[in-house]
């Protein structure tokens, strides 16, 4: 199966072999979100025209006859609130249900007949149309430095978000208005220019939302929602402290840092992989534990999160602290920094035999040369926290063996899950991702389980079932203020990405469960099928989903 997982993998094994600033500079491309790499916007065989287009900058597409002509300007210019949502429950649509099932991604059929005159609501917001942007991240700008090729045809971010939209627009639109899209491609290396987009969309473009799918980071979050009130729906998830700040605008499909350190400690606790040297039988060597993170303020913030997590299970005088510099064209200042905690993790009598993971993938590619060098091999503890479980994933592909066999964490999206291609089934969403997904692009294989294809999918979704239930509960009105009271009414709704996504007022990450996957270098079953290069490594599913794990 064509994945962006697997085109990260070659990708990693081709990097290797060019020149070292080849390397650092495609590395640095990739490395710069802190994302999962596997789930960046990966491009596929896009037409001649569509490539053009959005490397010139903007690209809008929808279906042939899916997009009506607006009967008025795309924008009132006004800012109109309207009163809230109605209160979650029930089972119709409109009164806090699903629309369309329980599944993100059903049928919306049709409006309602008894719908009133949609009018120009809000900035954005036609009687006709809801003007939304969606960044991609083209990847190819990495695969083109690497010298890295694919020969399969991959899921890519337009093609993705043309899929979807077109088929919400063919399907009765956002409660009889259409998405009006704004499809463009971003370079995130690129600060100023982000700074400068996010400005023409909210303020010149007047757009209503922007729907990411994992790419749009860090401040450039707060730009949007809380700088410029314009809602935001990404897979991202960082700190508690970017959705509060960007309150009620800042909506994530992924888990929170904090959500994401609580349940790995608890979980690391629960099973055995962390304990308190006082509950060991005497005689016991205690654990010693590592803890390595980032210098960037999201990951300072998650850096705090783990000290509180490990104090609160007793463990805080356990673990040593190394924060890490180096990201981008700084790469340089992880390496001695990352040789100097290596050797201080190997003291003789204080050996770190457990590490928790939160390096984001270029230094963490450094960190695993380095261990390798020095022949370091704690048990290496991952989770979704800077995303190392997929990072570490990719990594394997090609080297590190040794380092990565048996690493093992907990994670909310459907990793180590059979396809369809290998006998496997999908969960109803996924399912009807994939339907979506290979009416637009027949060519193309089943969708990535956990892919660029699959994140906008749940993401676009998600909008829209936002925006339908607040054009339902108020009258025919959509606004930003009222799109952000009907998406805390969003409970209990089948992803594609994860089993489930609820929210609630001032909860605005949706994930709640997790499954617990380890990375093998044996070969396994449900590996079969990928690259034959990659089938003796692979994620295994060694626990199933339960409720995320959080401190009282």
């Amino acid at each position: 199966m064509a994945s962006t997982t697997l085109m990260y993998r070659r990708a990693l094994r081709t990097l290797r072999e060019q020149p070292l600033l080849v390397r650092c500079t495609a590395a640095a491309v990739v490395a710069v979100l802190v994302i999962d790499l596997a789930a960046l916007g990966a491009k596929s065989g896009t037409s001649d025209s569509s490539h053009n287009t959005a490397a010139a900058g903007r690209r809008s597409t929808v279906a042939a006859g899916a997009q009506p002509t607006a009967a008025g300007s795309d924008s009132t210019g006004s800012d109109v609130r309207s009163a809230p949502a109605g209160a979650a429950g029930g089972t119709g649509a409109g009164d806090g249900s699903p629309v369309g099932g329980t599944a993100l991604g059903g049928d919306f059929g049709g409006p309602p007949p008894d719908r009133p005159q949609l009018t120009a609501s809000d900035r954005g917001v036609t009687e006709t149309t809801v003007k939304v942007v969606f960044p991609w991240f083209d990847i190819g700008a990495y695969t083109s430095a690497s010298g890295t090729t694919t020969d399969e045809p991959l899921e890519g971010g337009p093609d993705a978000i043309t899929a979807y939209v077109n088929y919400i627009n063919a399907t009765g639109g956002l409660d009889g208005r259409m998405i009006d899209p704004i499809i463009e491609e971003f370079n995130p290396l690129n600060e100023t220019d982000m700074e400068e987009r996010c400005r023409r969309w909210t303020e010149d473009d007047k757009v209503f939302a922007v729907v990411d799918s994992q790419a749009w980071h860090s401040s450039h979050q707060l730009c949007i929602t809380a700088d410029h009130q314009t809602p935001l729906v990404t897979n991202l998830g960082l700190a508690e402290k970017w959705p509060q700040d960007g309150a009620p605008y800042l909506w994530y499909t992924a888990p929170t840092s904090e959500e994401t350190i609580d349940d790995w400690v608890l979980w690391m606790v629960e099973s055995g992989q962390l304990i308190d040297k006082d509950a060991l039988p005497p005689g016991t060597t205690p654990s010693v534990i590592g803890v390595v993170t980032g210098v960037k303020e999201e990951e300072k913030l998650g850096k705090a999160a783990i000290e509180r997590a490990l104090d609160k299970v007793g463990l805080l005088d356990q673990a040593r602290f190394r924060e890490i510099p180096g990201y981008t064209a700084d790469i340089g200042l992880a390496q001695p920094a990352i040789a100097t905690a290596i050797a201080d993790f190997k003291t003789p009598g204080n050996k770190v035999d457990r590490l928790l993971m939160g390096l984001s993938a270029l230094v963490f590619t450094t960190w695993m040369n380095q261990a390798d060098a020095q022949d370091f091999y704690p048990q290496y503890e991952l989770s979704d926290f800077n995303n190392t479980i997929t990072v570490a994933d990719a990594l394997l592909a090609s080297d590190h063996p040794k380092s990565l066999k048996d690493a093992v964490g907990p994670s909310y999206i459907r990793l180590g899950e059979v396809s369809p291609a290998n006998g496997g089934t999908f969960a109803p969403a996924q399912q009807r991702c994939n339907e979506i997904w290979r009416a637009a692009n027949p060519n193309a294989h089943e969708i990535d389980g956990a892919g660029v294809a699959m994140r906008w999918c749940d993401n676009i979704f998600l909008f829209a079932e936002g925006a339908r239930r607040a054009t339902r509960t108020n009258s025919g009105v959509l606004t930003r203020q009222n799109w952000a009271e009907a998406m805390a009414t969003i409970q209990g709704v089948e992803a594609g990405m994860s089993p489930t996504l609820s929210f609630s007022p001032g909860d605005y990450s949706g994930p709640t469960m997790t499954k617990v996957v380890k990375l093998r270098t044996e070969e396994q079953a449900f590996c079969t099928g990928r690259d034959p290069a990659d089938d003796a490594n692979c994620l295994e599913e060694i626990a199933p989903y339960v409720p995320m794990r959080r401190f009282s």
